[in-house]
Formats: structure tokens, sequence, C-alpha cells
């Protein structure tokens, strides 16, 4: 997506001098912007503490970076964001379903009736 496309038609497009269009155009590209927007994403992983919203904005990261990878044809970037967005996966999976106790360990701690349970007098 070029300057032109989202000024062409719109009253904003006289506003701007052509010399102004051609700069941001030759800056960044839309490939370049997906690349800063992953990069942007990875830096707020950083930021964060708790572990499931980290690993949700992560895989959201890797998606960005597997897009730009294949955009850019960057092999090397696309590979390892696949491979990092499929630990990101099971460690999610992992993370969300190791706080929910399974249905075996709830019954047996609800009706766990044992001698060491039981209070001695």
């Amino acid at each position: 997506m070029s300057i032109e496309i989202v000024l062409e038609g719109s009253h904003l497009e006289h506003l701007l001098p052509p010399e102004f269009e051609r700069a941001v155009r030759d800056f960044i590209s839309s490939t370049d912007f997906l690349g800063y927007v992953a990069c942007g994403l990875v830096l707020m992983t950083f930021c964060m503490q708790a572990m499931i919203p980290l690993r949700v904005v992560a895989l959201v990261s890797n998606v960005a970076f597997i897009s730009y990878g294949w955009a850019a044809q960057l092999i090397p970037i696309l590979l390892l964001h696949i491979l990092l967005a499929v630990i990101n996966i099971a460690s999610l999976h992992k993370s969300l379903f190791a706080a929910v106790p399974r249905k075996s360990e709830r019954t047996s701690q609800s009706g766990n009736t044992s001698a060491s349970s039981i209070p001695s007098e």
C-alpha cells in the first residue's frame, strides 16, 4: 500500500507536496512496515510479565514475522518464526490447561477419605 492509494481522491491529496509523498514511499515499503510491526510486537513481549498474554502477543508477532519473511522472501526469518510459532502454541496450550485440574483430579480431591486426610482426635 502506498501513499498514492491512501490519498488518491481525498481532500488531502493536494495538501502534501509530491516530494513528501516520494520521501515516505522511499523510506518505508509495506513489507518493511510489516517487519517493523513484527519487531514492535517482539519488543512488547519483553515488557510483559503475565505468561498467557505474553504467549499470545508472541504468537501474533510470529504470524507477523512469517508474513514478513514470506513477503520479503527471507527464508531464515520465515523458518525461525514457523518453529517459534509451534513452540508458542505448545507453551500457550500448556499454560492454559495447567491451571485447570483434570476431572479425575477434582473428583479424587473432593472425595478423598484416606486415613491421612481424616483428622486425628
